[in-house]
């Protein structure tokens, strides 16, 4: 009995391993089977569960967040890792208010979101600091282990269930 449930629990995990891969849309560049609709360089995903937050900043600017259950197998420093993505706006950025509003609208309603995001596997810096809107960037923990990727959202539309 123990070795079905341990099959089963391998198998689930295996499962959703690389559900930005199955599940979004994402483009590598201007190729010829590209996804319409979404940048050359872009993911698009619908968010059916999220969780918001923030991280305030006393100098600097603070980020709005949200976690979904969407990750993206990559090698960091040799190791293979399958890491989170969180989708982030930053307070100084102009779009800052409308997309935090839509995020907050959709978790109050139970929407769903589509969200048009930086494809990580096409382009990802290795700092972990706000540097760009156009790339998905890194997170490490106090070790300076990675632990997640921060990724920028280009687009975001709540749908309706």
């Amino acid at each position: 009995m123990k070795k079905i449930m341990v099959f089963v629990i391998v198998l689930a995990y295996f499962a959703f391993a690389q559900r930005v891969l199955d599940q979004a849309a994402c483009n590598m560049g201007n190729s010829q089977n590209s996804n319409m609709g979404i940048p050359a360089e872009s993911c698009s995903i619908t968010s059916f569960k999220i969780s918001p937050g923030t991280n305030t900043s006393l100098n600097g600017s603070s980020m709005f967040f949200f976690d979904q259950d969407v990750t993206v197998n990559l090698m960091i420093n040799g190791t293979q890792k399958n890491l989170p993505i969180r989708f982030v706006v930053y307070s100084d950025e102009k779009d800052y208010n409308t997309v935090q509003v839509l995020i907050q609208t959709a978790f109050a309603s139970r929407s769903s979101l589509s969200v048009v995001f930086v494809n990580p596997l096409y382009k990802l810096l290795q700092s972990d600091s706000h540097l760009s809107s156009q790339a998905c960037y890194v997170n490490k923990d106090r070790g300076g282990e990675v632990v997640g990727l921060h990724c920028p959202i280009q687009a975001i539309q709540i749908v309706n269930d």
